[in-house]
């Protein structure tokens, strides 16, 4: 996501995105989870906004490879 326009600060898994036109905001954060360093990801941001849809495809492809059990569960 370094390369995206949106991008504002971050490393490997850990990175805040802001849309200056929109002001929509993004953080994607790893957690960890019974001693696992990357359990999952955190993403927060607007709801249904194209930046948070933009970053939760992008973080979809990217841990697709790396695991065998990959779940989207939505906080609300």
């Amino acid at each position: 996501m370094r390369d995206w326009p949106e991008f504002v600060a971050g490393e490997d898994y850990s990175v805040q995105l802001k849309d200056d036109s929109t002001g929509e905001e993004v953080s994607i954060r790893p957690m960890a989870d019974e001693g696992v360093p990357l359990s999952y990801l955190l993403i927060t941001g607007e709801r249904n906004g194209i930046l948070y849809e933009k970053a939760v495809g992008r973080a979809i492809i990217e841990l697709q490879p790396h695991t065998d059990n990959l779940m989207i569960e939505n906080m609300d």
